[in-house]
C-alpha cells in the first residue's frame, strides 16, 4: 500500500466508525496530514473533552491518551500504539515519587503534566510549561517538590523565592554497568 491508499483508508475508517483523529505536533508529517487536529498534548486532550466524537484515537504517546480519558470520562479515548512511552514521564514511577514524598514529609508537589496518571494521582498540583511559574507561586509555604521535568523545574526554581526539591533521575553507563541516582 502507498501512502495516498493508506490515507484513503484511514479517512474511509473514520468516517465510517466517528473516530476522531488527534496527533501530537512531533508525528511524522504523514500522521498529521491524516489527523483531523495537530497540536501538543493539553491542547490534543482539550480538543477530545470538547468534541462531539464519542470515539477518540491518539497518535501521541500513552499519557496523552491518559490525560484525555480523565478529561472525558464518557468517552471512549484510544491510542494508535498502546506501548507509545515518553521519555520525560518514564522518568519517575510511583514509586520512585512515593520515596520522594516520604524523604520530603508534608512539602507539596508540583507535577509536570507530561506525566503518567499513576503519577499525576499522588500529587497536590499539575502544571503545564504556560503555567507551572504562577502553579508554583500561588503552592503554599516556603517549599515544594516538583517532578519529573528537571529543566523545568530547575528554571522555577530561579524564579520564584522557594527550595524547589527537584526530582532528579541520571543513569550513568560505565563498562557495561548502570548506576542510578536521584533524590
Amino acid at each position: 500500500m502507498n501512502i495516498a491508499e493508506i490515507e484513503a483508508e484511514v479517512s474511509r475508517l473514520k468516517q465510517e466508525r466517528g473516530i476522531l483523529l488527534l496527533a501530537h505536533s512531533y508525528q511524522p508529517i504523514e500522521i498529521q496530514r491524516m489527523a483531523d487536529h495537530v497540536g501538543d498534548s493539553l491542547e490534543l486532550s482539550n480538543i477530545a473533552r470538547d468534541s462531539q466524537y464519542d470515539m477518540i484515537m491518539f497518535a501521541a504517546v500513552y499519557f496523552m491518551a491518559e490525560t484525555a480519558s480523565m478529561l472525558s470520562p464518557e468517552k471512549k479515548i484510544m491510542i494508535a500504539e498502546k506501548d507509545a512511552g515518553c521519555p520525560l514521564a518514564d522518568t519517575i514511577n510511583i514509586e520512585q515519587l512515593r520515596d520522594i514524598k516520604s524523604k520530603h514529609p508534608g512539602v507539596p508537589v508540583v507535577c509536570y503534566i507530561n506525566s503518567t496518571a499513576e503519577t499525576k494521582s499522588e500529587v497536590d498540583a499539575i502544571c503545564t510549561s504556560a503555567n507551572a511559574l504562577a502553579v508554583c507561586r500561588n503552592i503554599p509555604g516556603d517549599e515544594l517538590i516538583f517532578v519529573p521535568d528537571q529543566g523545568l523545574g530547575s528554571w522555577i526554581a530561579d524564579q520564584i523565592d522557594k527550595n524547589v526539591i527537584l526530582w532528579i533521575r541520571v543513569v550513568v553507563q560505565h563498562t557495561g554497568m548502570s548506576i542510578l541516582m536521584k533524590c
